[in-house]
């Protein structure tokens, strides 16, 4: 992700689109290959989410500087959503698990920064960059709200869980007031 801005400001537009579509590609293959195998853990499934928005964002970054304000929205959402997530994750809050939605997002995210990059080597391709990066844009709206719906599932869980120990333990002191008066 690093070397990234360091392409762009150099002017190194290919080498820029070939070290995306690698790294892209290899989160791509390391999360196939992490279900397909069964080798998923716990720090995996934590990790990638961010190291996709740091990838997703800073790429969307550098585009909206170089001359698509609209990529401007998407790296606001895709910084928002990673943002919300890190701090639900730092709170130590259950894992919001990978929304259906979100996945399809990603790919969208992902054709909009390719064609964004190759829009800047090859001008005419600009035509198709702005209707994907709209819906691309939509997606991460519908997704946000799917994370938000999610976490507020986990907020009524973790509630009735708090309930349920209550009423636990107000039962347990019942019975032990009931054998201290026996």
């Amino acid at each position: 992700v690093a070397v990234l801005p360091l392409l762009f400001f150099a002017g190194n537009f290919l080498a820029l689109l070939i070290t995306f579509c690698v790294a892209a590609s290899t989160d791509l293959i390391d999360g196939f290959l992490a279900r397909v195998l069964n080798a998923e853990s716990d720090f995996g499934k934590k990790a990638d989410p961010f190291c996709d928005k740091f990838l997703g964002g800073g790429a969307l970054l550098l585009l909206s500087i170089f001359n698509f304000p609209i990529f401007v929205t998407a790296c606001a959402l895709e910084l928002g959503i990673g943002g919300y997530n890190l701090f639900h994750y730092l709170k130590g809050k259950k894992d919001l698990f990978a929304v259906p939605v979100g996945k399809l997002k990603t790919v969208a995210l992902s054709v909009s920064i390719i064609l964004g990059m190759i829009s800047i080597l090859v001008p005419a391709v600009t035509f198709a960059v702005i209707p994907l990066i709209a819906v691309s844009n939509i997606l991460q709206i519908i997704s946000f709200a799917k994370y938000i719906e999610r976490i507020k599932e986990l907020k009524n869980l973790d509630i009735q869980s708090a309930q349920d120990e209550i009423i636990e333990v107000n039962e347990s002191i019942e019975e032990k007031d009931e054998i201290l008066e026996n």
